[in-house]
């Protein structure tokens, strides 16, 4: 009955105390019996420091029946312990052979970190799972590489404009305006009126006007005035004059 299952689970916990403890590996079949769900196993070992990925892995493979969303946060908490390895670099530059063996590991790390992503949202797509996926990849390799992680993202929430903020910037700073406003005019559809999102539009409508001034393309510049909005922002008020008198002075 009830107290014969608790009376175990007392004996089973104390196990994690005991340091003589040889079979280790029992610990986990016998919380499989006694436990009723993941979050019961992750609260065990988390209390007794066996949070890693090693053990989360025999959670997986002794517990049965896990729904999808656990077993998809037990994938996103296995890359997150990944990734809490990544040594930190005393020496900042000084030393670039200390430097490149250091990027190596971290480059090794997140490779390792972004299986269990990819496994997490394949079981269960989270967005908090994307969040830490692309700000990771972001940290270790650079925005460019993270962005089929934002696109994936986009994909599963289609909703949600996070990811299109996070796509149109990327593009933005890489100059590759069209993609750039096709994500953007998305995001126009979800959330108009946004103040972030009206930021965003202005400045890359004068970034694309200013890539098609550079190619000595005034005419496709100009067409893409009307679609600055105007507003408080002093700078974009400006640049707007300023562009509109070198156009008056282009066809003058």
């Amino acid at each position: 009955g009830f107290k014969y299952r608790q009376g175990l689970k007392r004996e089973i916990t104390s196990l994690f105390i005991m340091k003589s403890i040889k079979e280790e590996h029992l610990i986990l079949p016998a919380l499989r019996m006694l436990f009723t769900g993941p979050l019961d196993v992750a609260q065990a070992l988390y209390r007794y420091e066996q949070d890693m990925p090693d053990y989360w892995e025999e959670v997986l493979n002794y517990q049965g029946n896990i729904n999808p969303i656990d077993e998809a946060l037990i994938y996103n908490r296995m890359a997150e312990l990944t990734m809490q390895q990544v040594p930190h670099n005393p020496f900042g530059s000084m030393f670039n052979f200390f430097t490149s063996y250091m990027n190596d590991e971290k480059k090794g790390l997140l490779m390792e970190a972004s299986d269990y992503w990819e496994q997490s949202k394949s079981m269960f797509p989270l967005q908090e799972t994307y969040r830490k996926w692309y700000e990771n990849t972001c940290n270790i390799l650079n925005e460019k590489k993270a962005e089929s992680i934002l696109e994936s993202w986009h994909h599963d929430f289609p909703e949600d404009i996070e990811p299109l903020i996070k796509l149109t910037n990327s593009c933005r700073k890489r100059k590759v305006y069209k993609k750039a406003i096709r994500f953007f005019t998305r995001l126009e559809q979800l959330a108009r009126g946004n103040p972030e999102v009206e930021a965003i539009r202005n400045y890359l409508y004068i970034d694309n006007i200013i890539n098609y001034l550079i190619k000595a393309r005034p005419d496709k510049a100009k067409k893409q005035l009307h679609y600055i909005k105007q507003g408080s922002d002093k700078f974009v008020c400006a640049i707007t004059v300023t562009l509109n008198w070198l156009f008056s002075k282009w066809e003058g």
